[in-house]
């Protein structure tokens, strides 16, 4: 998944969280934010892997 794809994903959990709280008081709209954090943070981890992986097979004969 690429970051600006975890970024659109991190924003409408937010954006469903925010709905969900405004619905129900009961609800805690934090409760979407670990999810964002780890969605982009799993992301960010994934393309730079990925782009390591890249220029190592680049470099080899």
């Amino acid at each position: 998944m690429r970051t600006s794809v975890a970024l659109v994903f991190a924003l409408g959990l937010y954006w469903m969280g925010l709905n969900q709280g405004a619905e129900s008081p009961d609800s805690n709209v934090r409760d979407f934010v670990p999810v964002a954090v780890v969605l982009v943070a799993a992301a960010v981890t994934w393309e730079i892997v990925a782009r390591a992986v890249r220029a190592r097979r680049a470099d080899a004969p």
